[in-house]
């Protein structure tokens, strides 16, 4: 049915592993935003600056679970 964000990997040492965001959880907000699918979260996650911690409301197991989470830079390409 309906477009989801549902996480399908946490990378290793990551902002989203350290807020024990895992594999299976469907974001549905964040920073207070309606996430409906991966373009509509990687749009917010490119509008806030890193080092600001944020809202995410995730969905897991049925239930909904609001976690903060602040992100860091990217590293650069090799």
């Amino acid at each position: 049915g309906e477009p989801r964000c549902v996480i399908s990997t946490v990378v290793s040492g990551s902002a989203a592993e350290a807020a024990g965001i895992q594999v299976g959880d469907v974001i549905i907000e964040f920073d207070r935003q309606e996430v409906e699918d991966f373009p509509s979260l990687a749009t917010a996650v490119s509008r806030t600056p890193p080092g600001n911690p944020v809202t995410v409301v995730i969905e897991r197991d049925g239930r909904k679970i609001e976690k903060t989470v602040t992100l860091g830079r990217t590293p650069p390409s090799p």
